[in-house]
């Protein structure tokens, strides 16, 4: 009787072990970002970018550089959906239609954050809107 509990005890003691340990894992997994710069993914150098023009209908993909290098992206945000949009699986920000907006990126277990501001310009030879006469 003694030994089978002594047996129970160890056993539960390694799954807890085994549970904790995989708990620290995905933090070294997921570390605080101490730096994040976008970068042109066209481009050969990594100079950090922080504002880009656009076209409507065209895109533009980014590169997400972090330090550590395994500190994830949380979040790509758009402060304004119906001008630009990103996507965060594939890094890439669209031109919707002529105006500003900013794109967030957070990174990090700490959700670091930096701005890309986005400046989309009307299509080529796409007619100008008269401005509202009621504004």
């Amino acid at each position: 009787m003694k030994r089978s509990l002594v047996v129970a005890v160890t056993m539960s003691l390694a799954v807890l072990a085994f549970l904790f340990a995989g708990c620290k894992k995905d933090v070294k997994q997921d570390p605080e970002a101490k730096s994040v710069i976008l970068t042109n993914v066209g481009s050969k150098d990594d100079k950090a970018i922080e504002k880009i023009e656009i076209q409507e209908g065209k895109t533009f993909v980014i590169r997400v550089k972090t330090d550590p290098i395994n500190a994830r992206v949380k979040s790509m945000t758009s402060s304004d959906e119906s001008i630009a949009t990103v996507d965060i699986n594939t890094n890439t920000i669209t031109g919707i239609k002529k105006g500003n907006a900013k794109i967030t990126v957070a990174v990090g277990r700490n959700n670091l954050q930096t701005t890309l501001l986005v400046s989309v310009t009307a299509k080529p030879g796409k007619p100008a809107k008269p401005a509202d006469p009621k504004k």
